[in-house]
């Protein structure tokens, strides 16, 4: 059933259930209902004398997702790569009851099945319940093998070719861990190095997006043993081939950004020999050199931002003459500035404590306590684990005074270790082989780095949660992480589309305001037929349901359509 309004021959509006089906092809109205007026039904509400509310769902995002979904072409290729059933659900809508849980409310697969519950789409989608448990997830995976992923992803990434601009890719890796024990068979997850170490098996996974809106179009996942560094260059080689199959337009066409991290000879010049262009970062500590230049030489101001200026050299690194960007953005010195200085206080601080503590345990404490801090060596070994953390090793030196009673520390800071470090602070140095290139593109491609680290942030956060992984076999691992970029994909297409309207809303805010938008299901006493009413909207809320459409149902039709 739907509602719907119509007027009467004096003009009057009044609302209508009505149900349609397909007679000879064609949508056909067989029943109709009639409600009365807006005020009417207004008042059938909050008397709650004839009306019963029977739930209300989260509508917004879910409608939203499944307009894009339709009109983006993924709903057209999921039905021809996957034209099958998975437990007497079409593999298609399987997919996409999957992609929606994971944006809107990512739940472990035993719950796949509550969340549909306790989604709108349980009255779009009439089906059991019951079939989606955790072995029908598995299933769907099993079914995503890596011809069918490959299908998948390549021809949307056709369509994305379609709407968006190619002339510059970003690729970048990370790592996704598992709570997956050592399993026989298994390539995917293995040990490997993190900043924090866990110790669990890890899954690498390297992307390419679009520079303009972050839209993923291809993606591998390779063993977590396999350091970046080692195969940067043989992942973008995988990937620049199959975007090359895409687009037509060659190597010539990528630029490749590369953090310090996956700096090194044999990657930077393998990358070059093979024809790619890079844009690179390196540690401002191996060129100071480069930094001791007063910021009067830095003659080149940057228009991407205020307060960033620069100069250009060329100059050797790994064997090959190269060029330089030498940058500093005031803000970030700014920043960096008043950290620095609060990190210098607060090992002073930490210093102060330490003295009063072994003081006050000097003077009160146990005769173990003060037979141990008697000992000079044993102070000297503590000041130097405060002093000596990182960043801050080597900055301080320290005067100590001990007595059997007492101790006194002075706290020094070495003048020239504290100038080299102030010298660093808010400058870095690019450099390139795009040697035509201005400092502005130069500067302005590397800055879009941070556009693939959100990306990574975006699949491990809130909404997707592509970590832990918990799957036993390579290929539903492959299958999963595929999912979840999947998603990733279809969630920024859509944000795309709604910044193309003109809505000054961040990413998030838009999220999270369609998911405010609620439906409420309601029946008169006496009536098995029930009808949605969209509840109370705030202005943000009103604004997006209009510049969507979010009630034209011919939007999102297809979704029922699919399993009748």
């Amino acid at each position: 059933m739907y509602l719907f309004w119509t007027k009467n021959q004096t003009g009057k509006k009044y609302f209508c259930l009505g149900e349609n089906k397909k007679i000879n092809g064609k949508s056909i109205r067989v029943k109709q209902i009639y409600l009365g007026t807006a005020d009417k039904i207004y008042e059938l509400m909050h008397s709650k004398k004839d009306l019963e509310k029977i739930s209300t769902y989260e509508y917004g995002l879910t409608i939203a997702l499944l307009q894009a979904i339709r009109e983006f072409g993924l709903y057209k290729i999921l039905k021809e790569v996957l034209p099958f059933k998975i437990r007497g659900i079409p593999a298609s809508i399987a997919v996409i009851i999957i992609l929606l849980n994971k944006i809107i409310d990512p739940k472990s697969k035993n719950s796949l099945h509550s969340w549909y519950k306790n989604s709108v789409i349980c009255k779009l989608l009439p089906i059991d319940a019951s079939k989606l448990s955790s072995q029908f997830f598995f299933d769907c995976l099993r079914e995503l093998n890596q011809k069918r992923i490959h299908r998948i992803e390549y021809r949307m990434a056709k369509n994305v070719k379609k709407i968006e601009k190619f002339d510059s890719i970003l690729c970048d890796m990370t790592h996704i861990e598992t709570y997956i024990r050592e399993h026989e068979g298994n390539e995917l997850p293995k040990r490997g190095r993190t900043r924090i170490k866990t110790g669990r098996r890890l899954v690498n996974l390297a992307l390419m997006i679009t520079r303009e809106n972050s839209i993923p179009l291809f993606h591998i996942s390779y063993p977590g043993n396999v350091n970046d560094v080692t195969e940067f260059a043989e992942v973008v080689n995988i990937l620049e081939k199959r975007y090359s199959f895409l687009t037509g337009n060659g190597k010539k066409s990528i630029t490749i950004m590369i953090d310090k991290g996956n700096n090194s000879e044999s990657n930077i010049n393998g990358l070059e020999d093979a024809g790619y262009f890079f844009v690179g970062r390196l540690k401002p500590s191996a060129y100071e050199d480069l930094l001791a230049k007063p910021l009067s030489e830095f003659k080149d101001k940057y228009k991407g931002k205020q307060n960033v200026i620069s100069y250009s050299i060329f100059k050797e690194v790994y064997e090959r003459k190269r060029k330089f960007i030498v940058k500093f953005d005031k803000e970030s010195y700014d920043k960096s500035y008043e950290e620095f200085i609060e990190l210098i206080e607060r090992r002073k601080g930490e210093i102060r404590d330490f003295q009063n503590d072994v003081n006050y345990k000097l003077k009160y404490g146990t005769n173990n306590s003060k037979s141990y801090w008697n000992k000079k060596e044993h102070v000297k070994k503590a000041i130097e684990r405060i002093l000596n953390k990182n960043p801050t090793k080597g900055l301080f030196s320290y005067d100590l005074s001990h007595t059997k009673d007492k101790i006194d520390i002075e706290v020094k800071i070495n003048k020239n270790d504290y100038d080299k470090r102030i010298n660093l602070i808010g400058k870095y140095i690019l450099f390139t082989n795009r040697k035509n290139w201005d400092h502005n593109k130069i500067i302005k491609a590397f800055v879009d780095q941070y556009l693939i680290e959100d990306q990574y942030k975006t699949l491990k956060g809130d909404r997707i949660k592509i970590e832990p992984l918990n799957h036993w076999t390579d290929d539903s691992i492959r299958a999963d992480i595929f999912l979840s970029v999947l998603s990733l994909q279809i969630m920024n297409l859509f944000l795309m589309k709604v910044r193309k309207k003109g809505i000054d809303l961040s990413n998030n805010e838009i999220l999270d305001t369609l998911e405010r938008i609620k439906v409420s299901y309601y029946k008169l006493k006496g009536s098995t037929q029930d009808f949605d009413i969209i509840n109370e909207m705030e202005d943000n809320e009103k604004l997006l349901y209009e510049k969507l459409k979010l009630k034209d149902r011919n939007t999102f039709s297809y979704i029922k359509r699919a399993v009748s």
